[in-house]
């Protein structure tokens, strides 16, 4: 959760500088971390490794479904970023990224924080 936490806290940062394209980016990895670490919190079979795997276990999940399709977004979108010279992040981009990172922020940090308070109640 660190690492969603810092992600996030950077992409505010980098609002007032108007960095729309990092903006994304660290949207898109503060989402991914917040993902992951709920993954570390079920069993062996959510262990996943690399995006094709994250978004598999994403699906394979009951609780994470209702977050597939902003997580595709956002995952898409920073590809875009990354990899499309050409792409131009736009202020709708960068305002679907927030909405969409502050949708799987919102479903899976409550479920990490409740099993990280469990654990530390043992």
């Amino acid at each position: 959760m660190r690492e969603a936490d810092a992600n996030a806290r950077r992409a505010s940062t980098l609002e007032q500088a108007g960095d729309a394209w990092e903006i994304v980016l660290l949207l898109f990895y503060s989402s991914l971390h917040c993902v992951q670490a709920y993954l570390y919190t079920k069993a062996v079979r959510f262990h996943a490794e690399d995006h094709v795997a994250i978004a598999k276990a994403i699906g394979a999940s009951p609780e994470l479904r209702n977050i597939a399709p902003a997580y595709k977004r956002l995952r898409e979108l920073s590809q875009s970023v990354r990899y499309d010279p050409g792409f131009v992040v736009t202020d709708v981009h960068r305002q679907d990224a927030r909405k969409d990172a502050w949708n799987v922020d919102n479903l899976v940090r409550p479920k990490v924080l409740t099993w990280l308070a469990a654990q530390s109640s043992l």
